[in-house]
């Protein structure tokens, strides 16, 4: 069987390059810690970096968001939140619907007649929580102006309302009125989720609201009894 090495070649190329086989080896081993040890902890220690600052990104947001929340005066959110709440009831507030009724009447000199209530779409308010809404229709005893300022004054009264429908006549009107509620959202806190400050332009509505008949001094107007007549179901489901 021929050979395809020779022995005496071995050493030979070994008595030639024995002086760089220590070096040779060290290279390899230095390139193998470099590949599967230096590099990796090297890739460590820039993710920790970044965690690192990260954290440190967050530390200062939630130190702006403390300063921020720590500003800011008590009285005048809840200042804030009860003229909002007022404007736009979490539920059904026939009490409020009716004392903005009267405020509107006394303001523009007309008399009250005969009223009914009429709640929004039920089955939908079930599955949305906006846009939802109980409609009043009221008579109104008065001249066509005396109408038209009791439309215009209850557009300026707690809670939102939007005119549906009017038909006067020459002793008064009958009107249709869609008052609004929405319940408040619930609170879900997510981690890192910064404070929406209340933007200038949202601040100039509050201020517009805070205007409102009813809502000057945030008192409840009671309403005299005999004053207006009519009827109305408490519960929607009757």
């Amino acid at each position: 069987m021929k050979r395809f090495y020779n022995p005496d070649d071995f050493k030979l190329i070994y008595s030639q390059y024995k002086d760089l086989l220590i070096p040779f080896a060290t290279l390899v081993a230095g390139i193998f810690l470099v590949i599967y040890f230096i590099i990796p902890q090297f890739n460590n220690f820039l993710t920790s970096r970044n965690q690192v600052a990260q954290e440190n990104i967050k530390l200062k947001n939630l130190k702006t968001q403390l300063d921020y929340l720590t500003s800011m005066d008590d009285n005048t959110i809840n200042s804030e939140y009860n003229i909002l709440t007022n404007a736009l009831p979490s539920e059904k507030a026939y009490d409020s619907i009716l004392a903005a009724v009267y405020v509107a009447s006394g303001k523009s000199g007309v008399s009250l007649g005969d009223f009914s209530f009429k709640v929004g779409e039920l089955k939908d308010s079930q599955k949305t929580t906006t846009n939802l809404n109980i409609d009043l229709n009221l008579s109104v005893l008065g001249t066509v102006q005396g109408v038209a300022d009791f439309l215009e004054e209850l557009q300026k009264t707690a809670p939102v309302n939007q005119i549906v429908s009017v038909s006067t006549s020459s002793r008064g009107g009958q009107i249709l009125v869609r008052f609004y509620y929405q319940p408040l959202p619930p609170v879900n806190l997510i981690d890192g989720q910064s404070v929406i400050a209340i933007s200038p332009k949202e601040q100039k509505i509050i201020a517009q609201i805070a205007g409102w008949n009813n809502l000057q001094n945030q008192e409840s107007v009671a309403i005299p009894q005999g004053t207006i007549s009519g009827s109305f179901r408490t519960n929607p489901f009757q």
